[in-house]
């Protein structure tokens, strides 16, 4: 479901019938339905009120969430950590690793059929084999090049993150009737 900015959702509250509000148990002034599970129903500067709390952006009756705020869009980031990146460059090693020992085994046959063929057709056979070894060194390279950027990045989103967390808090902080 996509949620709306805190603006679009105060402008789309939809008016329903008197009843007594459920944050000031009183008579309904201006009453207003929230888009929730629950369609719960409160007064209109109610659950403004309530909404203006520094990081609430949920019902308070059901806590579903009603609108976009920044902490919440930065919850919904999937956020590689330092445990996935380094499964990912594990498996990308142990695949590199695999495909070098089936080269190996594969030159260790060739060199057994050695005896049976003439020298120049050996000779192309080895060749291969050994550039073939040597494709597959630069490709382990690589992945280990690869590893060592995808650290650097993650630590430069931790920090990104970081910033951002900051941010919001001494913004909110600074100023607590924005947000």
């Amino acid at each position: 479901m996509d949620l709306p900015t805190e603006a679009e959702f105060l402008a789309g509250l939809e008016a329903v019938e008197h009843e007594d509000c459920l944050i000031c148990h009183g008579p309904m002034s201006s009453p207003v339905r929230v888009p929730c599970e629950g369609k719960h129903q409160f007064c209109k500067e109610c659950i403004t009120e309530w909404l203006k709390q520094p990081g609430v952006d949920s019902c308070p009756m059901c806590r579903q969430r009603l609108f976009k705020t920044a902490a919440n869009i930065l919850d919904d980031l999937h956020v590689l950590t330092p445990e996935d990146m380094m499964a990912r460059s594990l498996a990308d090693e142990a695949e590199v690793q695999a495909m070098i020992v089936e080269t190996e085994a594969r030159l260790a046959e060739i060199e057994q059929a050695i005896s049976f063929r003439d020298d120049t057709e050996v000779q192309a056979i080895l060749s291969a084999s050994e550039a073939r070894i040597v494709a597959i060194e630069r490709e382990e390279a690589r992945v280990r090049d690869i590893a060592r950027v995808l650290r650097f990045a993650f630590h430069c989103m931790f920090l990104l993150d970081l910033c951002c967390f900051l941010w919001i808090f001494f913004f909110r902080s600074a100023h607590p009737s924005a947000g």
